[in-house]
Protein backbone atom coordinates (compact mmCIF):
# COMPACT_ATOMS: atom_id res chain seq x y z
CA UNK A 1 0.00 0.00 0.00
CA UNK A 2 3.07 2.26 0.03
CA UNK A 3 2.51 5.79 1.29
CA UNK A 4 -1.25 5.40 1.72
CA UNK A 5 -0.75 3.73 5.08
CA UNK A 6 0.88 6.93 6.32
CA UNK A 7 -1.57 9.35 4.74
CA UNK A 8 -4.92 7.58 5.05
CA UNK A 9 -6.97 5.49 7.44
CA UNK A 10 -8.68 2.30 6.32
CA UNK A 11 -12.37 2.03 7.11
CA UNK A 12 -11.55 -0.26 10.03
CA UNK A 13 -8.95 2.11 11.45
CA UNK A 14 -11.25 5.10 10.99
CA UNK A 15 -14.17 3.33 12.69
CA UNK A 16 -11.93 2.26 15.57
CA UNK A 17 -10.75 5.84 16.14
CA UNK A 18 -14.33 6.86 16.85
CA UNK A 19 -15.51 3.70 18.57
CA UNK A 20 -18.13 3.02 15.90
CA UNK A 21 -18.78 0.12 13.55
CA UNK A 22 -17.72 -0.02 9.93
CA UNK A 23 -21.42 -0.44 9.16
CA UNK A 24 -22.03 3.06 10.51
CA UNK A 25 -19.55 4.45 7.98
CA UNK A 26 -21.16 2.40 5.21
CA UNK A 27 -24.56 3.78 6.26
CA UNK A 28 -23.30 7.37 6.20
CA UNK A 29 -21.75 6.77 2.79
CA UNK A 30 -24.90 5.14 1.38
CA UNK A 31 -27.00 8.06 2.60
CA UNK A 32 -24.56 10.66 1.25
CA UNK A 33 -23.74 12.04 4.68
CA UNK A 34 -20.04 11.20 4.75
CA UNK A 35 -17.93 9.35 2.18
CA UNK A 36 -14.36 8.09 2.08
CA UNK A 37 -11.71 10.26 0.49
CA UNK A 38 -11.33 7.56 -2.15
CA UNK A 39 -12.26 3.97 -2.89
CA UNK A 40 -9.79 1.70 -4.64
CA UNK A 41 -10.80 -0.64 -7.45
CA UNK A 42 -10.88 -3.51 -4.96
CA UNK A 43 -13.46 -1.62 -2.84
CA UNK A 44 -11.09 -0.65 -0.05
CA UNK A 45 -12.09 2.69 1.43
CA UNK A 46 -9.64 5.29 2.69
CA UNK A 47 -10.21 8.35 4.86
CA UNK A 48 -7.88 11.34 5.15
CA UNK A 49 -6.77 13.21 8.24
CA UNK A 50 -8.88 16.19 7.11
CA UNK A 51 -11.89 13.90 7.20
CA UNK A 52 -11.08 12.94 10.77
CA UNK A 53 -11.85 16.47 11.90
CA UNK A 54 -15.06 16.64 9.87
CA UNK A 55 -16.23 13.32 11.25
CA UNK A 56 -15.42 14.45 14.77
CA UNK A 57 -17.95 17.25 14.26
CA UNK A 58 -20.49 14.75 12.89
CA UNK A 59 -20.08 12.51 15.94
CA UNK A 60 -20.45 15.49 18.28
CA UNK A 61 -23.60 16.64 16.48
CA UNK A 62 -25.07 13.13 16.74
CA UNK A 63 -24.32 13.05 20.48
CA UNK A 64 -26.21 16.34 20.78
CA UNK A 65 -29.20 14.79 19.05
CA UNK A 66 -28.90 16.65 15.75
CA UNK A 67 -30.81 14.78 13.04
CA UNK A 68 -28.97 13.06 10.22
CA UNK A 69 -30.77 15.32 7.76
CA UNK A 70 -29.43 18.44 9.50
CA UNK A 71 -25.96 16.89 9.67
CA UNK A 72 -26.09 16.02 5.98
CA UNK A 73 -27.08 19.59 5.15
CA UNK A 74 -24.17 20.88 7.22
CA UNK A 75 -21.63 18.46 5.73
CA UNK A 76 -22.70 19.28 2.17
CA UNK A 77 -22.59 23.05 2.81
CA UNK A 78 -19.94 23.37 5.50
CA UNK A 79 -19.38 26.82 6.89
CA UNK A 80 -18.87 28.25 10.34
CA UNK A 81 -22.23 30.04 10.38
CA UNK A 82 -24.25 26.87 9.83
CA UNK A 83 -22.21 25.01 12.45
CA UNK A 84 -22.72 27.79 15.00
CA UNK A 85 -26.45 27.80 14.20
CA UNK A 86 -26.67 24.04 14.84
CA UNK A 87 -24.87 24.40 18.17
CA UNK A 88 -26.99 27.43 19.15
CA UNK A 89 -30.22 25.62 18.31
CA UNK A 90 -29.18 22.67 20.46
CA UNK A 91 -28.12 24.94 23.31
CA UNK A 92 -31.58 26.58 23.24
CA UNK A 93 -33.26 23.17 23.36
CA UNK A 94 -31.31 22.26 26.49
CA UNK A 95 -32.25 25.54 28.15
CA UNK A 96 -36.00 25.05 27.68
CA UNK A 97 -37.88 23.86 30.78
CA UNK A 98 -39.39 20.35 30.69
Amino acid sequence: MSDKSKLYFTIGEFAQLFGISKQTLFYYEKNKIFSPNFIEDNGYRYYSLDQYFIFEIIITLRKLGVSLKEISNYVNNRNIDSLQRLFSDKALEYELPD
